[in-house]
């Protein structure tokens, strides 16, 4: 998968959504919004793989503080132990990156959705200017 957040990512889906000739053909953007759709749902289940990953993480990591750590911790401080684990902090990391992404992708899919609209628009526009 691309690096979403990378600066030459987001240059790419500027210049794609960059309406430069108002022609009929320009309404068809089904595959570039097919590609960015696709990135969306992959990255969607990407979140869904990890958010199990960290629930795993989270029972994992309660099951050693609980039962193999030797100190006798109350269950709050179970929690702020989890939360401090680096195991648990990198895979939270994951989650939260993946979910700006998604943030990100969702309004790319609005934004080409929303084109074809607007080049309609425009269209009709030119055509009224020119007499039509």
């Amino acid at each position: 998968m691309p690096e979403i957040l990378s600066k030459g990512f987001q240059e790419r889906v500027a210049q794609e959504l960059k309406i430069t000739d108002l022609t009929i053909d320009n309404i068809n953007n089904i595959p570039l919004e097919h590609f960015y759709f696709q990135l969306y749902i992959d990255y969607r289940y990407s979140l869904y793989k990890t958010e199990q990953i960290l629930d795993t993480t989270y029972q994992e990591l309660y099951n050693h503080y609980k039962f193999e750590y030797n100190k006798d911790l109350k269950s709050n401080e179970i929690i702020l132990y989890i939360q401090a684990d680096e195991k648990f902090k990198k895979v939270k990391s994951t989650l939260n990156k993946l979910k700006v992404i998604i943030e990100y992708l969702e309004g790319v899919v609005k934004m080409f959705a929303n084109r074809s609209y607007h080049i309609k628009n425009a269209l009709e526009l030119e055509k009224l200017r020119n007499g039509g």
